[in-house]
C-alpha cells in the first residue's frame, strides 16, 4: 500500500476511537443529568 492510503487509514482509525470515546462520554452525561439540552450547548460549542 502507498504511505498515504496507509496513513489515511490510521488516521480514519484515530478518528473512530476518538468519536466512540466520544459517544461514551455523551451516554454518561444523559445517565447523570436531563443532558440533552446540555449535549446540544457542548456539540454545538465543540464544532465551532
Amino acid at each position: 500500500m502507498e504511505p498515504n492510503v496507509q496513513h489515511s487509514f490510521r488516521l480514519s482509525g484515530r478518528m473512530v476511537q476518538h468519536f466512540n470515546r466520544f459517544v461514551q462520554h455523551l451516554k454518561k452525561n444523559v445517565q447523570h443529568r436531563t443532558g440533552l439540552s446540555d449535549i446540544f450547548k457542548k456539540m454545538a460549542i465543540i464544532e465551532k
